[in-house]
C-alpha cells in the first residue's frame, strides 16, 4: 500500500486563506498552527490543520445597522 503525504505548501496556504506572512507567523506562534519544515520549505499537514481549524473556527454573524432607512425615489 502506498502512503500518500497530504501536506499543503505554505505559499498555497497563504493564497487560499488570503492572509499575509505576518498573520501566518502569528497563527503558528500564538495559536499553534501545526507546521512541518523540510529543509527551507514549510508545509501544513492537512489532517492536523482540520483539527486545528475546528478548535479556532468562529462563526460570527454579520451585524446589521438598524438605523438604515431607504430613500423614497418617488
Amino acid at each position: 500500500m502506498k502512503e500518500q503525504f497530504n501536506y499543503i505548501p505554505k505559499k498555497d496556504f497563504l493564497q487560499t486563506m488570503n492572509i499575509s506572512r505576518w498573520t501566518f507567523t502569528e497563527w503558528v506562534n500564538n495559536h499553534k498552527l501545526p507546521i512541518i519544515r523540510i529543509g527551507y520549505r514549510t508545509f501544513i499537514p492537512f489532517t492536523e490543520y482540520k483539527e486545528w481549524e475546528k478548535k479556532y473556527h468562529q462563526n460570527i454573524p454579520q451585524q446589521r445597522d438598524n438605523d438604515f432607512e431607504w430613500k423614497n425615489i418617488f
